[in-house]
């Protein structure tokens, strides 16, 4: 996973979405004359064109399709690709009629400013004013050849509520050791939550309105150290089965402390490195790949253990989490909480 990839670093939140880089990957290797497409199929252990171009229709015409209006998560999301040179006479259509992503021609040459200006405005448009600015000042220059520009937001409310009244402010550990206040939600409902080696996971259900069709949760995965985000980090990065392996309760269990902070992680960053660090091969001139947020997995029966004893679920100090369709097993987002007032 490219969770790996990413250094932990002190106070700094992160957030990604693997199917989003999945879709962005697919529209690069959509093109026919791209050098790239037979090292972007291996890497997405697809078989063909046409399997890869089947599966990413599916993540953006149903797991990233918007439900907002009965019920369901608010979901957004802008595929693009700005390039100097002209297209394959087929590419903008199947860009259109797969990815719902367009194409552009640019000229980064002479007109950087008004480019970076044009990515930015289409973002934010494409998203209803959602997610703006996707690239950073100054990243674009005469020498960018391609820019792919991806942009995704979620906004769920959950199954069961939390009461607000119970809100409060608690202490919450940093990696540096310090601690700093932040809100906390609680509730005294039974939770979703299992025991394993050294974490907790835990699970919560999102509305999801009149969909019948998909089913979204978000997953946290707490270390019990304080500092022990770094030790879990690696457990998740060096096993592509730990979801499979760490499930959560089916049932809810008795729950006797139970915190988690209030947060908002808005996190954007340029792709290209992290892609090469987990094995993708570009060949030059480079594209500028460009994610921000506002593989695919699949479930079995096996019932993950269940708590002997009352447990708690105390996240006041750093942990992982995931945003996933259930029905699917599809990853939209993960990151982790490092400060939650950040």
């Amino acid at each position: 996973m490219i969770l790996g990839k990413h250094k932990v670093e002190n106070n700094v939140n992160s957030i990604f979405s693997p199917l989003t880089f999945h879709v962005v990957l697919g529209m690069m290797a959509a093109e026919s004359n791209n050098p790239m497409r037979d090292g972007i199929l291996s890497y997405l252990k697809s078989n063909s064109i046409d399997e890869l171009n089947y599966v990413c229709s599916l993540f953006v015409n149903f797991i990233l399709l918007d439900d907002s209006l009965t019920g369901g998560p608010i979901l957004s999301t802008a595929n693009g690709i700005w390039s100097n040179s002209p297209p394959h006479p087929d590419y903008p259509n199947i860009l259109q009629s797969v990815y719902k992503a367009q194409f552009h021609l640019a000229d980064f040459v002479n007109s950087v400013d008004k480019v970076t200006r044009e990515v930015n405005e289409w973002v934010g448009n494409e998203t209803k004013g959602l997610v703006n600015n996707i690239l950073p000042h100054d990243i674009v220059d005469k020498y960018t050849r391609l820019i792919l520009a991806n942009a995704l937001y979620f906004n769920g409310v959950w199954e069961s509520k939390f009461n607000t009244s119970l809100t409060k402010e608690r202490d919450f550990y940093l990696l540096n050791g310090e601690k700093i206040k932040a809100e906390f939600m609680t509730s005294k409902n039974d939770q979703r939550v299992s025991e394993y080696d050294g974490f907790k996971a835990m699970c919560f259900e999102y509305r999801h309105g009149n969909d019948r069709n998909r089913h979204f949760s978000m997953y946290i995965y707490l270390p019990n150290a304080v500092d022990g985000l770094s030790g879990l980090v690696d457990k998740i990065s060096s096993d592509h089965e730990f979801l499979e392996r760490h499930k959560t309760a089916y049932l809810p269990v008795q729950v006797d402390r139970f915190l988690i902070p209030k947060f908002n992680i808005s996190f954007g960053f340029e792709a290209t490195e992290i892609l090469k660090n987990t094995g993708l091969i570009f060949p030059p001139p480079e594209p500028r790949v460009f994610h921000k947020e506002q593989k695919l997995l699949y479930t079995d029966d096996t019932p993950p253990p269940r708590p002997k004893k009352i447990v708690d679920f105390v996240a006041d100090h750093p942990f992982v989490f995931f945003i996933k369709e259930e029905k699917s097993g599809v990853v939209l987002f993960m990151g982790s909480v490092l400060n939650p007032i950040v």
